[in-house]
């Protein structure tokens, strides 16, 4: 989640660019700051900023209307597994993921972790490396529920996967709700789904349960 950021430490102020990202506000202008919210002391929305301590340091920030919901994500910071709207009993699919943070997270949720290809999940992890790794998304797409989600991971390091990769891949197989979140330290994920217009539930049998996915 990027802003145009005004920002205050101490004295100095600065203009530039914010983005909140799973745990930390980075700040890119005349100079760069890293605020890790672990580290953040007595956050504040005073006055239309968000104020806190860093370090000894008193900080002032604002991202114009969003600088509230910042805030809120200062105070009640949010799991991988919450950004990814994933939620106990779900079955999730791991593809090429390796992410100790978001691993533990989805173990937190109580959600059911497979690396194997099964049907109906709520939602599949993807991690790619390169574009032709998005070759993997049609097939994929055919093991979903209809309200699931796929999620693409692209390391945070990573310059050969670009956002216009992700929404042709998308439309190839008619997913055109496309939003991305900062999942943790390593990734950044973005989320291709079908139009909710066109999702139907699932209807299941009275009486039959699916069976339970292993844990990897």
């Amino acid at each position: 989640m990027e802003a145009v950021c005004t920002l205050r430490v101490g004295n100095e102020q600065y203009s530039g660019k914010a983005r909140l990202d799973a745990d930390h506000i980075d700040f890119t202008g005349q100079t760069k700051f890293r605020f890790r919210i672990a580290e953040i002391r007595e956050p504040a929305m005073t006055g239309g900023l968000l104020r806190f301590e860093f370090h000894g340091n008193r900080i002032a920030l604002s991202v114009g209307d969003r600088t509230n919901k910042w805030y809120e994500a200062v105070i009640n910071p949010k799991s991988p597994a919450q950004k990814l709207g994933i939620h106990a009993g779900d079955r999730v699919r791991l593809v090429n993921v390796e992410d100790p943070t978001l691993a533990a997270s989805l173990t937190e949720a109580r959600a059911e972790v497979t690396n194997d290809r099964v049907d109906d999940c709520d939602a599949i992890l993807l991690s790619v490396e390169r574009p032709a790794d998005l070759r993997q998304v049609p097939s994929l797409a055919e093991t979903l529920t209809p309200a699931g989600a796929i999620w693409i991971l692209v390391a945070k390091t990573s310059r050969t996967i670009t956002q216009g990769n992700i929404v042709a891949a998308a439309k190839s197989v008619g997913m055109t709700e496309i939003r991305d979140t900062s999942v943790s330290d390593l990734h950044n994920a973005y989320k291709i789904a079908r139009p909710s217009i066109v999702r139907r539930p699932t209807p299941r049998k009275t009486g039959t349960t699916r069976p339970r996915a292993g844990v990897q």
